[in-house]
């Protein structure tokens, strides 16, 4: 059961990413971006809840470390999801194919370590998963240069498409 969870997050991170013409390759750079952020402030994190729940929060909402850790994560995929939305024209979706499941690769390898002990027991013993974290290096390094190449390749050139060489 857990495998169709991993596999289904996966494919949906595909489709959404298909869906709204997004810059795979950019989701999964923000995602390395997002957890770099995460390792930098991981030791601020408590600090960051317990002023969230005093000032802000009220007694009946409360944010655990856990989803706290995941909203940094995501925060710099959803701005780019937001700026990035409409970047790639339709008769290019299968040269997203492989930079987005990249990205929903990654996004699983780096959020079930921040959910609870429970929900990570429960995905661990999957094989799956165990298959996963036994290739997370060649993954996430293959992921990192289709994600690359990605971003190259399609990087516009900076002139307006209306520029004509000859007015030069």
């Amino acid at each position: 059961m857990t495998e169709y969870i991993l596999f289904g997050v996966i494919i949906a991170t595909v489709a959404v990413l298909l869906a709204t013409k997004t810059n795979a390759g950019l989701v999964f750079l923000s995602l390395c971006a997002g957890n770099t952020l995460l390792q930098f402030a991981d030791r601020n994190i408590s600090y960051i809840n317990t002023k969230l729940q005093q000032n802000y929060l009220t007694s009946r909402f409360i944010v655990s470390h856990g989803l706290l850790k995941v909203v940094i994560v995501l925060v710099p995929v959803a701005i780019i999801l937001i700026f990035s939305k409409h970047y790639r024209s339709r008769s290019k979706w299968l040269t997203q194919i492989l930079p987005s499941t990249a990205a929903g690769v990654l996004g699983c390898l780096i959020i079930i370590p921040l959910l609870s002990a429970s929900a990570q027991n429960s995905i661990a013993s999957n094989p799956t998963w165990s298959l996963i974290q036994k290739y997370q290096i060649p993954i996430v390094a293959i992921g990192l240069l289709i994600a690359l190449v990605d971003v190259v390749h399609n990087s516009h050139s900076g002139r307006p498409k209306h520029y004509n060489k000859s007015s030069e």
